[in-house]
């Protein structure tokens, strides 16, 4: 038996699914953007001198929020323990003291570790932490404060970084000594005169940790009032 075949229903069921196919696209794209947002990265905007020369006022940094453990989103309760931060880390983390507020600094000392500080000098288990090169003195253009800053690069363990200090004399000539206890870790700012750490409130816990910035997204320079492309993309160190 023939059967003659209804052409228009199909060419309208075709179209209909031509027209859908898009639509469908895009919720799983934006499903995926909205699991990668709350399972595994995490933008952040510096809003701090604390960590220059590494990190400026106004860049946009991609956070990484897998590499300490896998938490609920929001409430930060652990699931999944997937790895520990290592000396010269850049850590993401809620402020112990309070923790609606989120905070960046160097992780320097782990748990177990002695921390030393005299004057510019650091020690982590009775060894020094060399700052090269020492002593070369510029006008920080980074710096908002109209006073003399030198800069260098400190090493920790085989991570190298940026470091920035006070050269009027004005750094604390006290000793200091930190023993790290289990569970938690012991922090500084990169602009070592400048930031409030756990010098002043203390170690940030484990269960504190949110995750680790790993690349600059956007930066913007509010002094100029220009975007600087030559930071955008920058790996973090």
């Amino acid at each position: 038996m023939a059967v003659k075949l209804d052409q228009s229903h199909c060419c309208r069921r075709n179209n209909k699914s031509s027209v859908l196919r898009p639509g469908r696209i895009l919720i799983v794209c934006l499903l995926v953007l909205i699991g990668l947002r709350l399972f595994v990265l995490l933008p952040v905007r510096v809003v701090s001198e604390s960590m220059l020369p590494t990190l400026r006022v106004g860049d946009i940094l991609l956070a990484d929020i897998t590499c300490y453990g896998l938490r609920f989103p929001f409430f930060h309760t652990s699931i999944l323990n997937t790895g520990s931060p290592q000396r010269g880390d850049i850590v993401l983390f809620a402020y112990p003291l309070d923790k609606r507020q989120v905070y960046l600094k160097r992780v320097i000392g782990l748990p177990g570790d002695v921390v030393v500080l005299k004057d510019h000098s650091l020690f982590v288990n009775g060894r020094q932490v060399i700052v090269q090169p020492p002593g070369i003195r510029d006008r920080a253009a980074l710096h908002s404060r109209k006073h003399f800053t030198w800069q260098g690069e400190e090493r920790l363990g085989d991570k190298v970084h940026a470091v920035m200090f006070d050269g009027d004399g004005s750094a604390c000539k006290e000793t200091r000594r930190f023993k790290v206890p289990a569970g938690v870790y012991f922090v500084l700012g990169d602009n070592r005169d400048h930031s409030v750490d756990s010098r002043t409130w203390g170690f940030v816990p484990n269960e504190n940790l949110i995750g680790r910035p790993f690349v600059i997204l956007f930066s913007w320079d509010a002094n100029r009032h220009r975007v600087e492309w030559a930071r955008t993309g920058m790996k973090i160190h």
